[in-house]
């Protein structure tokens, strides 16, 4: 039967719980989860029950014996009340060392492929880093381990050349120093359920199945769909300018335009660029802006049943014949009601489960050029402020 949840905390299996919810998004380096316990007193001592998890416990969560988060606990609330109390613990993946570390400044040498620039930071983190193994989606492993490989899933990677300097600033997270040089070679850095980091092209991967919702077909997969689209912070005429060109010998401002012909021409923009750009630059970060709004203004998402692409029982099809809904998967909609026929990329997926509505999964989805677009203009682009994927369990207690 799939998606059945599994957590190993500090080499103890739990199964049974009140409800679940894990996301992951396409923005979130590194995942979270919350696990939340229901006690009570115990009537004849009056002492509270408590469930057996510590600070820094490790923990191994899977669905259908397939990981989907491997790392720590790394916070406990407790809230009590006069009859019972919750405890709520947080998880994260193994790589969150790498959202709290900060680094001292140091100069990297070149030439190095991106694949041992990271690993050059987990040595400065002290994580031991280990080689991947390709080509098959293994189980849960039962037994918990603190080091992390680098998986390739983009293919060829320009190597940073000897005359490209890299620096780690001062104090600067271990992260945010692999997500710029990232946004350098338009790849993204997520975690992977093994709690490896994972280097992906946009849209690496395509799903099994398509999401469809039309009317009198059979094989409708699509339980609700949400679409939204608003032209509110779009514009029909894009101004970009600079205060300075980059040519020698002179300090004419530049300038460059680009126009939406969607939006209405009583709609102007001006945008002051914050580096030094040529007329040719102004102008691509004109259309680059005019184009990204647009992305941006549309909305959709849609819910299916169960955590993954088709119906049939996980032991019948194996991991990679009935995968899990993943982010960064391109995949076919078709929905009639929101008027939609298009493949879209896969940014958000939150998988829930519980005693009263079963197990279902939410989808956020985009056009890729949401993402493809801004990485092609690395050196405009702002990274958005990342959501943290949360997971949260209430599980039973016994007096």
């Amino acid at each position: 039967m799939a998606n059945d949840i599994t957590i190993n905390i500090d080499g103890v299996d739990y199964s049974r719980f009140l409800d679940f919810s894990l996301k992951r998004d396409l923005d979130d380096f590194c995942g979270e989860t919350r696990l939340t316990v229901n006690a009570t007193r115990d009537i004849k001592t009056g002492i509270l029950n408590s469930f057996p998890i510590k600070d820094a416990a490790e923990v191994i969560m899977a669905c259908d014996g397939e990981p989907i988060l491997t790392g720590y606990v790394t916070g406990i609330i407790v809230d009590t009340t006069t009859n019972q109390h919750n405890i709520s613990y947080i998880i994260n993946d193994k790589t969150v060392d790498l959202i709290d570390n900060r680094l001292d400044s140091k100069q990297i040498n070149t030439p190095i492929t991106f694949d041992n620039l990271i690993k050059k930071v987990l040595d400065l983190s002290n994580i031991e880093s280990i080689n991947p193994v390709f080509g098959k989606i293994y189980a849960a492993k039962s037994t918990f381990s603190n080091k992390i490989a680098v998986i390739n899933n983009a293919g060829l990677i320009d190597k940073f050349l000897l005359s490209e300097k890299i620096r780690m600033r001062s104090s600067e997270e271990a992260y945010n120093f692999i997500n710029r040089y990232a946004d350098k070679r338009q790849i993204v850095v997520n975690t992977d359920g093994n709690g490896n980091i994972v280097i992906n092209a946009i849209g690496s991967e395509t799903a099994e199945t398509m999401l469809k919702n039309i009317d009198g077909a059979k094989d409708n997969n699509m339980r609700y769909s949400n679409f939204s689209s608003s032209s509110r912070h779009r514009f029909n005429k894009y101004i970009v300018r600079s205060m300075y060109k980059k040519s020698k010998g002179t300090t004419a401002p530049s300038v460059g335009i680009a126009y939406d012909n969607e939006i209405r021409s009583s709609r102007v923009i001006t945008i002051m660029g914050s580096t030094s750009l040529t007329n040719a630059e102004c102008k691509k970060r004109a259309e680059w802006e005019a184009n990204i709004r647009k992305m941006k203004s549309f909305k959709y998402t849609a819910g299916v049943i169960g955590f993954r692409q088709k119906s049939d029982d996980i032991k019948s099809l194996g991991f990679a014949g009935n995968p899990l809904w993943k982010i960064n998967q391109m995949v076919m909609v078709q929905d009639q009601d929101s008027n939609i026929e298009d493949e879209m990329l896969i940014k958000t997926v939150v998988y829930n489960q519980s005693a009263d509505k079963g197990s279902t999964c939410d989808l956020t989805l985009v056009k890729k050029q949401y993402y493809t677009d801004s990485l092609n203009e690395a050196f405009l682009r702002k990274r958005q402020d990342k959501e943290v994927g949360q997971v949260m369990f209430k599980l039973p207690t016994s007096n």
